[in-house]
């Protein structure tokens, strides 16, 4: 089976739970046809880079963000496309086949995030802006200029012609 990720971007105007209705509805289609879901990312509703048209002809400035990682039979990508384009609550959708599959963590399997180990608490200085620090600064080096480098050469060279 093979990888792939589909975006799909419903209208803003359905209600949240419509809108997860929709969602699921292509979800299951997905599974029908063969698929393995690995994650299902719902963003929420975002602004559009463009407007698109809806269905009751005005333009819309968001929209609902979903994005279905799965695994599946070529054959199982076509037939629910096609569904998704006859779907007018559906603005856009896209579905591509990525090079990597990214790891998809389940909440049993996330690592538990190490314990950080207790420091003990250090000496404030009396005071604040006395500098502690033991390391000596450096100096800037002055930058000579080629310019200066060939004059002081030029001057040398002057006084020992005379």
């Amino acid at each position: 089976m093979t990888y792939y990720e589909t975006t799909l971007v419903v209208d803003s105007i359905l209600e949240e739970s419509a809108t997860k209705e929709k969602i699921q509805h292509y979800v299951d289609l997905f599974v029908e046809h063969g698929a393995e879901i690995l994650q299902v990312d719902h963003r929420g509703v975002r602004k559009l880079a463009y407007d698109i048209k809806g269905k009751d002809g005005t333009w819309r400035s968001q929209a609902d963000y979903t994005f279905i990682y799965y695994n599946a039979p070529g054959s199982a990508v076509a037939p629910v496309e096609a569904l998704m384009k006859l779907d007018e609550d559906v603005l856009r959708f896209m579905t591509v086949r990525p090079r990597y599959e990214p790891p998809f963590e389940t909440p049993d399997e996330a690592p538990e995030p190490p314990e950080a180990p207790e420091a003990p608490a250090e000496e404030t200085p009396t005071n604040a802006t006395e500098d502690t620090s033991t390391e000596e600064k450096a100096e800037p080096a002055a930058a000579e200029s080629p310019d200066e480098a060939v004059a002081d050469s030029s001057d040398d060279s002057e006084e020992e012609e005379k």
